[in-house]
Parts: structure tokens; sequence; C-alpha cells
């Protein structure tokens, strides 16, 4: 059968397709015939191949099922997690907005309460000023009514007195009776009528005086709520003193005969009374019974008077004038008692102090007297000697405290007294002495006169120290580097003290030399032996406290080097040679090659080599002159001296280089964890109550300021701090530094806010910068229209050298006219200038005279442009800070403002302002925070 297919697929292919013969013989040429067996096989391996194919097939579609299952899993998974974050974001959304929309709500609520409450103020306020206008009104009438009637009854009084003076007749007895009568009537009703005028204006001043307090907020509930700090501040404003000088007016008797000195007294004394009535455990000491407590209640029953509008204000003003007669004599009753009670105290305390001054005396000459020398070294004695005489001066330092106040309390009556009880208890002390020796009781002496300092104050002042030193290093290294190298004015009085130190020494070798008196040359040599400890103290203070054997083996040899009994036994026998000092010196140089840096040690070779030179010069110079051995000595001392005191020069510098050097690697570890631990200083100073918790003057500072934030910027919004963004905090902040320093007086520390304390020098120089920048900008215009009115041309001075005189704070108003005049001059002299080539040029007397007034106007701040330039500056400043706080100030938009002339100090001014607000925030952050959303909520 497949024979019979291949033939006929041979025929229809012959049949179908036109061959060439070659091809066609080939074609019929018979093939091989495959047997059934083989066919079988190829069947079946056809189907294993179709099988194979087939499950291969399947295999394949298989893992593409499985894949694409898989990925719709995935899809799957992926589509839920989606849905599932999807609504939590919404869930999360709605809360938050509803958790808003109660917020708002709140808010609003508080808000319209707010607004209700104050709308109700001001009605109530409203009313109580147009009665109080009202009344004054017919007050008013009513005064204008009698003034008439008194006008009239004068004239009539003038035309009768006339009549009678110029009558030609005589007048009848009956006529002259009546007359007297009615002239009687006459001074009669003009009294009236005066004391109706003198109530009524006593009426209007206790009114006044009423709202005063009020507007003030001084009331006996409102103190209470304040606190004791905030009504210290409040009793201690001007207007407050004001207030109280107007109510001394209408309480005390005879007022107007008072001084100023005892008007201004019984002022503090009444504004005494809000602190004592509201506060009275902070002044008085038992404030529940006797005298103390009267006072307390009187202080409180002339107060409510005072502040009572619900009674007649007559009444109540004869009240107030009984109750401030008896709150005054008892006070001054009770501040004579404690004046009395703090003198005695001071007394026996000086007492004491007198005894023990004495008592060490005696134990001293006891124990360390004429064989003093036989019982202990040189040395010892010496330091016992050191450490009585600072005893000693402890001990009449707190005597000199003593005697000032008890001289400022009570005056030269009281410094009498001292002196008799002095003179008592010693004479008293004498009998007892010669009699039977009676122990001085240490009970006169209390524990905190005594002058040896506790480890309690070591540890705050050590604890106050470091915190200064760590917020200067975060706030501005570069400057407290600055402060730590010696400042030129103190650098010029050392030189002073070492020159005068040095010359007295050398006047005192050169009496020694020249004299040969035994006494001066004992004294050059136990100077010279002090000086000596104190270069080895110097060293071994300079040394590393951690120990290595390079240290160890540089510690011994200086104990061993500079064995101080040895030196001063050698010196004393004139046995110190030169060989022994350059000894010394190498072992100098040793210490300062070992704690300066690598580069220094040829400068302190090239030191030590010239020394070493000058010491074999002197011992030369001593065997060629063939001198004895105390002038020897002498000489040596001279040029040792020398040399150590450029030796001291140097260990000066060295160790200021290497605090530097260490403030400069503990600079990145403190600011880095430094405002954390100025946080948690600030905390213990609340703790132990240094601080008030409520920060009263931060709280005051933060609303003055937002306030006159809001009336400059009326359009700004400080919703953007409810955010708890710390760069508007920061902004606001800086803006509120600015109001703190736009004040003209230098503010005390009590005024500072709790959190600026720290900064208080900084916010002092930063006033003066205010001042110092307007003054140079007043100066500038002014010399400009001065030049353009001199020249015909405005000529811009150069006033860095003024810059520089105005900083320093040693200068006087003469040396800064001198440089005024002195910039002047060379302003017109420059040929590089316009109109300089003028011969007219020059300046005249009238002209100083013109630039030394102008220059007294604008350092008096008199001068309106001096007024005009400084509220550019700092509104400059706040727009910086509130406006664009990522930009800085334009040049040329500063000098349109006329600030040209300190451009460059308006930028170091602004930074220093930004390291200050930063500063601030990051370690009082959430408690600046809170008080302003405190104030901007409030409001």
């Amino acid at each position: 059968m497949a024979e019979t297919c291949l033939f006929v697929e041979n025929s229809e292919s012959s049949s179908t397709k036109q061959e060439d013969p070659s091809a066609l013989t080939r074609r019929l040429t018979p093939k091989k015939l495959r047997t059934p067996e083989e066919l079988e096989a190829g069947q079946l391996k056809a189907d294993e191949n179709r099988a194979k194919l087939f499950s291969d097939q399947s295999r394949r579609c298989a893992e593409k099922v499985k894949k694409a299952l898989e990925v719709a899993k995935t899809a799957r998974e992926e589509l839920e997690a989606t849905v599932k974050a999807k609504k939590e974001l919404l869930e999360r959304k709605l809360k938050d907005a509803e958790l808003r929309r109660k917020q708002y709500l709140e808010a609003s609520r508080q808000s319209a309460r707010q607004h209700s409450a104050k709308v109700s103020d001001v009605a109530s306020e409203m009313n109580r000023m147009k009665r109080t206008d009202m009344l004054r009104l017919c007050a008013h009438i009513q005064t204008q009514l009698w003034n008439a009637d008194a006008r009239r009854s004068r004239r009539l009084a003038m035309r009768a007195r006339r009549a009678s003076n110029f009558s030609l007749s005589k007048c009848s007895p009956p006529l002259s009776r009546n007359r007297s009568s009615d002239h009687e009537e006459t001074i009669v009703q003009l009294e009236r009528e005066q004391n109706a005028a003198s109530i009524i204006q006593f009426f209007w001043r206790f009114l006044h005086v009423q709202r005063k307090f009020r507007e003030l907020g001084l009331s006996v509930n409102d103190c209470l709520v304040d606190g004791f700090e905030s009504t210290k501040l409040k009793i201690q404003r001007y207007e407050a003193v004001q207030a109280a000088g107007m109510t001394l007016r209408l309480l005390h008797s005879h007022a107007y005969l008072l001084s100023n000195d005892e008007a201004r007294r019984l002022a503090k004394l009444f504004l005494t009374s809000f602190v004592i009535a509201a506060h009275p455990e902070h002044v008085l000491d038992s404030p529940d019974t006797g005298l103390e407590r009267s006072i307390a209640d009187s202080a409180k029953s002339l107060l409510k008077c005072l502040t009572n509008n619900k009674e007649d204000p007559f009444s109540c003003a004869v009240k107030a004038r009984a109750l401030w007669t008896k709150y005054r004599v008892q006070f001054d009753e009770w501040e004579r008692n404690d004046r009395e009670r703090l003198i005695n105290g001071m007394i026996t305390d000086y007492v004491g102090l007198e005894r023990l001054k004495v008592g060490v005396v005696e134990r001293d000459s006891r124990t360390y007297g004429s064989n003093k020398s036989h019982r202990d070294s040189a040395l010892l004695a010496h330091s016992q000697t050191k450490s009585f005489s600072i005893w000693s001066a402890q001990i009449e330092k707190r005597q000199n405290k003593l005697k000032k106040a008890l001289r400022r309390i009570g005056g030269l009556e009281v410094l009498q007294r001292l002196e008799e009880k002095l003179r008592i208890s010693f004479s008293l002390e004498s009998e007892e002495t010669n009699g039977s020796v009676v122990p001085i009781e240490d009970s006169s002496l209390r524990r905190e006169n005594k002058t040896q300092v506790q480890d309690s104050d070591n540890a705050l002042a050590q604890s106050l120290l470091n915190e200064v030193y760590a917020h200067e290093m975060m706030v501005d290294l570069d400057m407290f580097l600055r402060k730590l190298r010696t400042p030129r004015s103190y650098q010029q009085m050392l030189e002073i003290a070492k020159r005068a130190f040095r010359d007295h020494f050398h006047n005192l070798l050169s009496s020694a030399i020249e004299e040969d008196a035994s006494n001066q040359q004992a004294l050059v040599r136990e100077r010279f032996g002090d000086l000596v400890q104190s270069l080895k103290m110097k060293l071994v203070s300079l040394l590393p406290q951690k120990s290595n054997a390079n240290i160890d083996v540089i510690r011994s040899s200086l104990d061993s080097s500079f064995d101080l009994e040895l030196i001063e036994q050698m010196l004393k026998h004139d046995a110190f040679s030169a060989r022994d000092f350059q000894g010394l010196l190498q072992l100098v140089a040793n210490v300062l090659k070992n704690v300066q840096a690598p580069h220094q040690d040829q400068y302190v070779e090239r030191s030590v080599q010239v020394w070493l030179k000058e010491v074999e010069e002197v011992e030369k110079k001593n065997r060629k002159d063939s001198l004895s051995s105390t002038v020897r000595t002498m000489n040596l001392i001279s040029s040792m001296f020398s040399i150590m005191c450029e030796i001291f020069d140097l260990l000066e510098e060295t160790e200021r280089s290497i605090i530097i050097a260490k403030m400069k690697i503990l600079a990145p570890i403190v600011q880095k964890h430094g405002p954390e631990w100025e946080r948690a200083h600030f905390e213990q100073k609340i703790e132990q109550s240094i601080f008030d918790e409520k920060l009263p003057v931060t709280r005051t500072w933060l609303e003055n300021s937002i306030g006159f934030i809001r009336e400059q910027f009326t359009t700004l919004n400080l919703q953007a701090v409810t955010t708890g963004s710390q760069t508007a905090l920061q902004n606001v902040v800086g803006a509120a530094l600015v109001y703190l320093i736009e004040k003209p007086y230098s503010l005390p520390v009590e005024e500072v806010p709790e959190v600026l304390r720290l900064d208080h020098e900084r916010i002092f120089n930063l006033q003066n910068d205010v001042q110092r920048l307007s003054l140079l900008s007043a100066l500038d215009l002014i010399l400009r229209r001065f030049t353009n009115d001199k020249v015909g041309v405005p000529v811009a001075c150069d006033l860095k050298s003024m810059n520089i005189c105005l900083k320093d704070s040693n200068a006087s108003l003469k040396d800064i006219e001198k440089q005024l005049l002195l910039c002047v001059h060379e302003c017109l002299d420059d040929p590089e200038s316009e109109g300089s080539s003028d011969p007219s040029s020059p300046l005249t007397d009238d002209d100083e005279n013109f630039l030394r007034r102008m220059l007294k106007k604008a350092a008096r701040l008199e001068d309106p442009v001096f007024s005009i330039l400084k509220r550019r500056i700092l509104d400059s400043l706040r727009k910086q800070f509130l406006l664009s706080p990522n930009i800085v100030t334009d040049d040329y938009h500063l000098r349109s403002l006329g600030l040209s002339a300190i451009v460059q100090d308006f930028h170091d001014m602004m930074n220093e302002l930004h390291k200050i607000s930063s500063h601030l925030v990051k370690v009082h952050n959430q408690r600046l925070l809170k008080i302003v959303l405190d104030i901007v909520s409030y409001d």
C-alpha cells in the first residue's frame, strides 16, 4: 500500500510538474522499500515524539498558568493593601478633620466668649466714662456758676469799699453796720465756695487715682493672682510711682510741705502695701502674730478703701486717710525694730570676727613663736604664714563689708556703738583672762559669717561657670575665643603692673648692692624664692592631668630640681650658681616642648639659648671683676629675674593657647549636646526657685513685643507658630529681640527675660551697637550735607576710624570730636574726591563749632535724623526676620535708606541676632512655644 501511495505521488508530481530528464530518471529509479516493522517503529517513534512534544507544551502551559495565577494573586494582594491604606488614610483624615473641627469650634467658642467679655467690659467702661464725663460736666458747670457768684460778690464788695472810701459825708452808724455785715456774709460765701471747689477737686483726683490703679492692675486680688515677682515688677514701674505720689498728695496731711526725697520715700512706702497685703510671707517674718499682723491688716484695709467703687468716695477717702496714718506709723515702728535687730546682729558678728582674728594671732604666736625654725622647715613656715595672711585678709574683708552696711543703715551713731561694744567686750575679756581663763563661745559667730567657702558653694560656682562657658561656645565660638584673648585695656593695665613690679624689684636689688644692707639682701632672696615657687606651680599646672611615663618623669624632675628649701638655703649662703639656673632653664624648655605645639619648639630652643648666653655673660663678668660672693649672687639674681619675667610671659601665652585649643576641641561636642544640658540646668534653676516657674519677665517681654509687631505689621499672620514650626518661632523670637535692644537704656539683670540671662552682656552690646550705628548713619548724612554746602558736591567721608573710636569704651566726647574733625579734614583734602581743589574748602572755626554742636546733639539723642535712622535700622531688622527671613537684605536697599556707612555692621548685627534666636529656640523650644501660643490664641 505504501508502494501504491508512492506511485500515486510520483504520478501526480509527474503530471503536474515539468521536470528535466535527469531528475525524472532519478525519480523513476526504484527506492528501497521499508518493512512493516520499520514502519511500525517509525510510527512508534513519531508517537513518542508527538507525546513528548505534547507533554512539553502541556508543561509550558502549566508553568504559564501558574505564573499567571501568581501574578494575579500578587496584584490582588497589592490591590487589597492599596485599598486598605486608602481606607486608613481616609479614616485618619476624617479623624484629623473632626479633631480640627472640634478645636476650631472650641477656639471659636472661646474667642466668642472672650469677645463677649471684651464687649461687655468695653460697654461698661464706656458707660462709666460717659457717666464720669457727665458728672465732670455738671461739676464744671456748677463750678462756673460758683465762680460767677464769687466774682459778682467780689465786685459788689469792691464797689461798696470804693463808695465808703470816697464818700464826702460820714456814714451813719446803721449804714456802716449793714455794710460790715454784708462784707462778712461775702467772705463767708467765698470761703464756702472755695471749700466746695476743693471738695470737688479732691473728688475727681480720688476717682483718677482709682482708675489709674485699675489700669495698672494693682489691687489685692490682682497681686494675689500674679504672684510675688510680678507684683514686685509692677510696683517698680514709673506709672505706679507716679500714681503713688498722687495718692500721697490726697492722703498725707501737709503733703505740699514735704521734700522730694521724703515724698519719694513715702510713695515707695505706700507701694509696699500691695506686696504686704497680697504676699506678707515674702516680707514679714511672722505675718500671723503681733505687730506684723497689724501691718498686714492695715495694708489690706487701706487698699480696699482705695479700690472700692461701691461706697461714697468721700467716706472712702476719710477712712483711707486714717488707715494710711495707721499703716505708716506701724510700718515705721516695725522697720525701726527690724533695723535695731539687724544692727545688733551685725555688731555681734563683727565682734565675733574680731575675737576670731585675735585668737588666731595669739595661737600663731604661741605655736610658731621664737623657736619656729627649730620645729619646722623654712618652706613649711612660709606656707603657714601665707595661709594665715589669707585667713586674716578674708576676716578683714568681711569686717569692712559689715562696717559699710552699718554705716549705710544707721550712720555714724551705729559705728560709735560698734566701737563702744568692741571696747567693752575686750575689756571684759581681758579682766576674765587675768582672773580665770574663760573660753570664747562660738555661738556668737553665725554660720553665714564664716569665711570658709563651702563645698556646695564651690560646686554651684563651678556649675554656673561651666554653664556660661558652654553657652558662649554654643552661641558664638569665635567671639568667645576672642574674649579669652587678653583685651587691649586689660593688657595695658597688666603691662603697667608688670613694669611696676619689675621696677620695684630692680630698685630693691640696686639698694641691696649699693648700700650693702643685710635686710635688703634677705628681702631680695625671699622675693626671688617666691618667684621660683610661682614658676614651679605654673609649670606643674601646665602638665596634663593624665599620667604617663614621660609626664611622670617630668613631674619628678620638677620636684627634684625645684627643691625650694634647698634653693633658699643656697641663696642664703650665696651658693646658687649660674649652672644651677641653667639646669632649671633646660627643665623649663623640656616642659614647654611637651605641652606646646611642635612648630614652636624652635622658638623655645632659640629663647633658651639666648637666656643661657645671658647667664654665662653675667657669670664671666662676675669672675672678671672679682666681686664678693654676695654681690655676685645679687647680680645673678638680677639677670635671673629678667629671664624669669620673660619665662612668665611665655608661660602665660602658652597657657592661653592651650585653653583655646581645648575649647576648639570641645566645641563640636558642646554644640551637639549643649542645648539639652542647658535646658536641664534651667529646669534645675526653676526647681531651686531661682526663677519663677511662670517666667513673668519672659512672658511680659513676648507680650509687649508681639503686640508691637501686630501694630506695625497688621497683615502678618502669626498663626504659623501654632503649627509648631521651629523656623516661624525663631523668626518671632528674633523680632522680639529687636524689640528688646530698641530700649535706649541698659537693662538691669532683673528686667532681662529669664531665658536670656546668660546673654545679658550680649544684649547690652547689641543696644550699644544700635546706638553706635544710628550715630554713624546720622553723622554720614550730616557730613554729606555739610560737604555739599561747603564744596558744592556731597562727599562721602570715610568713617572707619570714627567707628573704631565709638567702639572704644574709654573714648571721651573730646576724642570723638577730634576724630570727627580729622575725618572731615581727610575727606576735604583727598585729591580723589570732588571739590577738594577748592581753596575755600579748609574748615573754619564756625565749621568746627557747627560740627561739634551737631555731634553733641546727635550724641544726646536729640537729633531727629538720629531718631529716624534708628527707626529705619530697627524696622529693617524686624522685616528681615518676619517678612524675608531666608533672604539677605540687599546692600542697595540699605543705601537707599541712608545706611550706606553701616552696611557690613548691619549684616553682622543680623547674624548675631540670628545666632541668639536660633540657640534660644533650640534650648527653650517648648517653653517659648507655649508662651507664644497662649499670647496668640488669647489675642
